[in-house]
């Protein structure tokens, strides 16, 4: 069966835990966060391996999920525990959990690398079924979402934590990080499980996979299944191991969020299965073309048992040729090609990864692959070396030899910026003996592909634009920009293949880099998402904006409402209230209230209704009528400038003044006579009041100016006094609140303005004489 080296020992942990915690000459990792359960005399963990994770990038972000993610004690004595899973609650249980690293985040490999990886919850505490911890597989992703296909169910040997139940056969998890395409307006980060389509099963594992964001598509390429196409994990019988070779190429479609389609297409003869290949995307022609590299037949990890010689000698005459020979498919036409390649070509490999730096005028596309082994024994070297495969010359040239003691196998690998190479996971050789070892300078590493070395920092603000390698122009001409002079192979194996290297890709490649940069002790940390089987779960992010709007919304209208309940009480007590008036004295109750200013108060004694009754029908303008605020009315300033002009006769007697017709002014209505002014006796001379308008009113002329007349409200008083009486003066005017001098009291010591509504004129009329004298 294909399985997780933790199987190969897992049979010496008892051992080992007999005799104690000894010195090991296991290599120390990087200290990592406290373990929730210490043993005597710990001091630290480090992270020992990573096996087998799946990964992929959206944007500014490398996304890693499942694998077997071990780490190690250290003790105050100096001495390292044995690799194990045990006590780590943010590491012990993959299947739950989705590690990330933002590429804005600058970090030292030499540090605590775990400040690098940041923890996303599948299911935000919820406990359910519906996620395991897959061993293998492949990541496919654009710039929106991923989707997880093939790989290992957990087995019970394998996996301690996993469960009875396994993910339906047609089932594939995902994760949408952006939605794209058409806009939903409840969407938010989550996780989603979809259906394959029909003739499509994620029973395959050990294939290559690839993603293109450029083109919405991925490809997973050949890989093992079982013997019956049927359900394989880590810890079966015969009939769910996966031991047979899948002759498949498996696509998704990703172009349409929520759409997303998937087929299965049968390999020819001419390019044959393999497990632990690499499979790259090369950007020529209208969609591209792949380019299957190296894997191995019979791998000694699919099975319980050694290799038998025959299987050793099977694999060594067949792998090979993985390497010396290249399956290209073209990704347009559908259909594959083989390619004889030349130069330093490495030897059988499995296992291992890759990644393409293009030359920046596109005439040469240079394949880098690291690390990896044999794949006949568990205990085979890792190689350290790098191979670079430079298309379309298809020439190997080895760019570096490494050490094995720093190799690794079962590793993936990025490319954050276009000079450098993330290699993330993995595990070293196997000892002869008990124990394992850790990965030699931790779980992550950088790489530069330009200057073909090995680096301990990454920051964000440090790249550089891709430049072919030296090593790499001494072989196909041209320069760090491109202008290879070999732009094909000695022969190519078909005119076909050769007009596909031989067009240009013209779509735009997406990318997001530069990055800005993050100080470590200033990442935040990412907020948990809870699954969700229709496409996003936990809060969404516009919940809280939201909400905040509408507590602000209802503290400023508490406050509002708070504040004029205060006016009216203010107003209520100053002023009083009246009950009678109607509508329109409720109009200026309010109006009073909002300016603060006391009201203008109404006949109580019901005098108003029947006066306007009155005026109506003799043609008069009733007073408090709507016609007050008409729009044909002189402004404010010119009633005042008339108003200056004008002498106002005071008219004896106990009843209301009659309107005035106007027949020798403008339009206008006269307004009815102030209340609230003061009166003057006739003989007395005594100045009015100043205007509104500032200076001082006319005095009243001696009662010889006055004519006799007729109190009467039914004649005109215009007709007594003739045309061009200055008896004229507007209704606001009359109306304005002049308070009369201190000296003018009545014999009751009360203000002569008066205090109720214009019934209380005709009183003050009548006594206007006797209060003077």
């Amino acid at each position: 069966m294909l399985r997780p080296s933790i199987n190969l020992v897992l049979p010496f942990v008892a051992a080992w835990l007999a005799t104690g915690a000894q010195s090991s000459p296991v290599v120390e990792g990087h200290s990592i966060a406290a373990r929730s359960t210490w043993e005597p005399n710990e001091v630290s963990a480090t992270e020992c391996s990573w096996e087998a994770p799946r990964v992929a990038v959206i944007r500014d972000t490398l996304y890693i999920d499942g694998g077997y993610l071990l780490y190690q004690a250290k003790y105050a004595n100096g001495s390292l525990g044995y690799p194990t899973t045990d006590g780590i609650p943010q590491y012990e249980d993959l299947s739950t959990q989705v590690r990330m690293v933002n590429f804005t985040h600058p970090f030292d490999t030499t540090q605590n690398e775990t400040e690098v990886f940041q923890i996303m919850n599948k299911t935000n505490g919820a406990g359910n079924n519906l996620y395991f911890n897959f061993f293998d597989g492949a990541m496919f992703a654009n710039d929106g979402e991923y989707y997880l296909y093939g790989g290992l169910d957990p087995g019970t040997n394998a996996f301690p934590n996993s469960g009875s139940s396994y993910l339906a056969a047609q089932n594939v998890q995902g994760y949408e990080a952006f939605q794209y395409g058409t806009q939903r307006q409840s969407w938010s980060p989550g996780f989603v499980q979809e259906t394959l389509s029909t003739g499509v099963t994620r029973y395959v594992t050990a294939g290559a996979g690839v993603s293109v964001p450029s083109e919405n598509l991925g490809f997973y390429f050949s890989g093992l299944r079982s013997p019956t196409w049927g359900e394989i994990n880590a810890g079966g019988d015969n009939t769910t191991q996966a031991t047979e070779l899948a002759n498949t190429l498996i696509t998704v479609d990703l172009s349409v969020m929520r759409n997303e389609k998937w087929s299965n297409d049968t390999l020819p003869t001419s390019a044959p299965g393999r497990a632990g290949g690499e499979l790259v995307w090369i950007p020529t022609a209208s969609q591209g073309a792949l380019v299957a590299i190296g894997g191995v037949i019979n791998p000694e990890s699919a099975s319980v048992t050694p290799l038998s010689d025959s299987q050793i000698s099977a694999s060594k005459a067949k792998s090979p040729t993985f390497m010396s020979t290249v399956s290209v498919y073209d990704v347009s036409g559908k259909k594959w090609y083989q390619q004889n390649t030349t130069g330093d070509t490495p030897p059988q490999l499995t296992q291992f990864c890759a990644v393409v730096g293009s030359a920046q005028d596109g005439t040469s596309h240079n394949i880098y692959i690291y690390g990896g082994y044999d794949g006949l024994n568990s205990t085979s070297d890792t190689s350290d070396d790098v191979y670079i495969l430079s298309i379309p010359s298809f020439i190997w040239i080895k760019a570096s030899t490494g050490n094995p003691t720093h190799g690794r196998r079962h590793h993936r690998c990025v490319t954050p910026y276009p000079d450098q190479m993330f290699v993330l996971g993995g595990v070293a050789k196997f000892p002869d003996g008990l124990g394992v070892n850790c990965l030699d300078a931790g779980v992550l590493q950088i790489y530069n592909i330009n200057s073909l070395k090995w680096q301990n920092t990454y920051d964000p603000k440090k790249w550089s634009p891709y430049q072919v390698p030296a090593v790499v122009t001494a072989k196909i001409g041209g320069d760090g920009n491109g202008t290879a002079r070999t732009l094909g192979p000695n022969s190519w194996s078909s005119s076909d293949l050769s007009a596909l290297f031989s067009t240009a890709y013209t779509k735009t490649i997406p990318s997001h880099y530069p990055y800005s940069s993050i100080a470590s002790t200033a990442l935040p940390t990412r907020s948990t998402v809870a699954v969700n089987g229709n496409g996003g779960g936990g809060t969404p992010s516009w919940v809280i904006p939201v909400v905040v709007v509408i507590v602000v919304l209802l503290l400023l209208t508490i406050a509002i409402a708070a504040f004029l309940l205060f006016k009216r009480h203010k107003y209520i007590k100053l002023y009083g209230t009246s009950d009678a008036g109607g509508s329109a004295n409720t109009e200026n109750r309010v109006l009073a209230w909002v300016r603060g200013t006391p009201p203008v108060r109404s006949n109580t004694k019901g005098s108003s209704d029947t006066e306007t009754s009155e005026a109506i029908s003799s043609g008069r303008t009733a007073l408090n009528s709507p016609s007050e605020d008409r729009d044909d009315q002189p402004d404010m300033a010119e009633r005042h400038e008339a108003d200056a002009a004008r002498e106002f006769y005071e008219l004896p007697g106990n009843s209301l003044p009659s309107e005035l017709p106007i027949t020798h002014q403008t339009a206008l209505t006269p307004p009815p006579r102030n209340p609230d002014l003061p009166r003057r006796s006739p003989s007395s001379g005594v100045p009015r009041p100043e205007s509104p308008t500032g200076g001082a009113l006319p005095a009243f002329p001696p009662p010889a100016a006055v004519p006799q007349h007729s109190h009467s409200h039914s004649r005109s008083i215009s007709s007594d006094l003739g045309p061009n009486s200055p008896v004229s003066a507007t209704r606001e005017d009359m109306q304005s609140p002049v308070s009369p001098p201190e000296s003018v009291r009545a014999s009751n010591g009360s203000s002569l303005v008066g205090q109720g509504g214009p019934g209380d004129r005709t009183r003050r009329v009548s006594n206007f004489e006797e209060i003077l004298e």
